[in-house]
């Protein structure tokens, strides 16, 4: 083998490791042809004014993993707000993996009579299946501001 085959064979293997590890984050369990359900629940702190809500969302792993559509959503008391004066809108949702520690959620939205929140956010994941808000900002009039965990329900993780 000449030494320029051998450097470009060299060259093509080392491009390969790198399209490998540079590969995208996804969420398991997946299919590759069907969705998977999953729940995310917990209590999340919403501002500018503090009240504290029970929050579910619902939605599907889509097929290869490559996202979540959240379909629906929900807030309870905690504090008397929530459901009334902070509900999540606006969807479908997606939330993409970006790394193995965080995500995104797009549009995610927040209505009622306090404000109206609406845009693209960043969020940090702990597998398995852990979205942590953490002073998150999501822009709007006034903007909205969340902490606290949500959980899935099956498990799902990034890898």
């Amino acid at each position: 083998m000449s030494k320029s085959v051998s450097l470009a064979v060299a060259a093509s293997l080392a491009v390969a490791g790198l399209a490998s590890a540079a590969s995208a984050a996804t969420f398991t369990p997946n299919s590759s042809s069907t969705t998977v359900p999953v729940t995310f629940a917990g209590t999340l702190t919403l501002g500018p004014t503090p009240m504290s809500c029970s929050t579910i969302l619902t939605g599907v792993v889509n097929p290869g993993g490559g996202s979540v559509t959240i379909t629906g959503g929900s807030m309870a008391p905690g504090s008397w707000q929530c459901g009334w004066l902070a509900i999540p809108a606006s969807f479908p949702w997606t939330l993409t993996p970006l790394t193995t520690a965080q995500v995104s959620l797009s549009p995610m939205a927040l209505t009622g009579g306090l404000s109206e929140c609406s845009g693209v956010v960043t969020a940090s994941w702990a597998n398995p299946g852990t979205i942590i808000f953490n002073a998150t900002v999501i822009p709007g009039a006034p903007a909205c501001q969340v902490s606290g965990a949500l959980s899935s329900t099956p498990n799902v993780a990034i890898q």
